[in-house]
């Protein structure tokens, strides 16, 4: 009886492609900024680490700048502090952490904001991420009080005699007298200054 042979079928093959992104990518790593609270006008220290996290060296050198911002996310409002330059990194290196000195702006009002610390910020390295380059850290600022008014006496007083003065301003600031920041102080200042506790408002 003849044998039938049944032809081979081709056996199925599979192939496929892998993108690989080879180049630059400038992160700030680190950022740390005062852990007392501030003063409008205040000169102050900020450190901060550069990393290249990239497969590739930078071609040259950057600009790490750093933005004062009343929250954590970058945007063209906020107001530019002070910058660093950082020199041309090998994949995987990082540089600092590195100190920068910059100013507290004048703000209104007391309460919580951020420092931003912005790599690449001149866009002069192309990297492989755009969007991953800044890292913020909170700093406080105690709200800047005023005398709100005073009254003295109507008529005139001769020397030792007792004064009864209507007025007051509660400073919440840490004045070196073991009160924790932020407890609030009634500063009568005269030729005897004298410190009380803040009535409830």
């Amino acid at each position: 009886m003849p044998t039938t042979r049944c032809p081979r079928r081709p056996r199925p093959t599979t192939s496929g492609t892998t993108t690989a992104s080879i180049g630059a990518d400038l992160v700030v790593v680190s950022v740390t900024g005062p852990t007392t609270p501030v003063a409008p006008g205040q000169v102050i220290s900020v450190l901060e680490a550069t990393k290249n996290q990239g497969s590739a060296a930078t071609p040259g050198s950057s600009v790490t700048r750093f933005y004062w911002s009343t929250n954590s996310t970058y945007d063209a409002a906020d107001t530019p502090l002070a910058y660093r330059s950082v020199e041309p990194l090998a994949a995987g290196a990082t540089s600092g952490p590195a100190s920068t000195v910059m100013t507290v702006p004048m703000v209104g009002s007391g309460g919580m904001y951020y420092i931003i610390a912005r790599a690449d910020a001149d866009q002069s390295v192309s990297e492989t991420l755009e969007n991953n380059n800044t890292r913020a850290t909170a700093v406080r600022i105690l709200a800047d009080l005023i005398v709100a008014s005073l009254v003295g006496p109507s008529a005139a007083v001769a020397p030792g005699q007792t004064l009864s003065i209507n007025g007051h301003h509660c400073e919440p600031r840490d004045v070196g007298d073991g009160r924790p920041d932020g407890d609030p102080l009634l500063l009568v200042d005269g030729p005897r200054a004298e410190r009380f506790g803040c009535p409830a408002s």
